[in-house]
């Protein structure tokens, strides 16, 4: 006579069976793995991969962040079965833990990009170079403007210092400035 011993769960047509019925429900499914069924948790992965993937898609807006952020969601699931006070509400349980995994994900790659932000941050003060030939076009500016009779020489300040658009462009607060310093001097 030949004994083989059972197992507690086995698949038949595509589907998981435990004992006598097949597993058609969440419920059930939860049930199985929190026996230890890794075979029920796997169905489960199956059945629900494509929601919390897709949640995570939605708020990452990146694929492969999604995949990692539906792993974690899974994983997190396999470790809280126990907390699941309806398994019947199974996949609104899952959607909150994708939802806040990939939220998770979302704020640790803001406070990534946040930190990228504040080193990537360009001086735009002159370099030293650039400070030195600023001072050599303006008291060049300065000995032109002195060798000009004064019927030239004062409708040309006054212009510049109208905040006319120099030979370099711009027009704004610093060129007025800068303008203003070649006509009379540094203050």
């Amino acid at each position: 006579m030949n004994h083989t011993r059972k197992e507690s769960s086995a698949w038949t047509d595509g589907k998981l069976a435990l004992g006598r019925g097949a597993l058609t429900s969440d419920a059930e499914l939860v049930q199985a793995a929190r026996r230890g069924d890794k075979r029920a948790f796997v169905e489960i992965v199956a059945r629900h991969q494509a929601m919390v993937c897709g949640v995570a898609l939605g708020i990452l807006g990146d694929f492969a962040a999604s995949e990692d952020a539906a792993q974690e969601a899974f994983l997190t699931a396999w470790r809280k079965f126990h907390d699941l006070r309806e398994p019947e509400r199974l996949r609104g349980w899952l959607f909150q833990i994708a939802r806040n995994a990939a939220l998770g994900h979302l704020r640790r790659r803001r406070g990534d990009d946040a930190l990228d932000d504040v080193l990537n941050v360009a001086d735009e003060s002159p370099t030293p170079d650039e400070a030195v030939a600023n001072e050599e076009e303006a008291a060049l500016v300065r000995e032109s403007l002195a060798q000009l009779a004064e019927l030239y020489r004062m409708p040309l300040i006054l212009f510049l210092s109208r905040g006319a658009v120099g030979a370099r462009g711009g027009g704004g607060a610093g060129d007025q400035r800068r303008r203003s310093e070649a006509t009379s001097g540094p203050r």
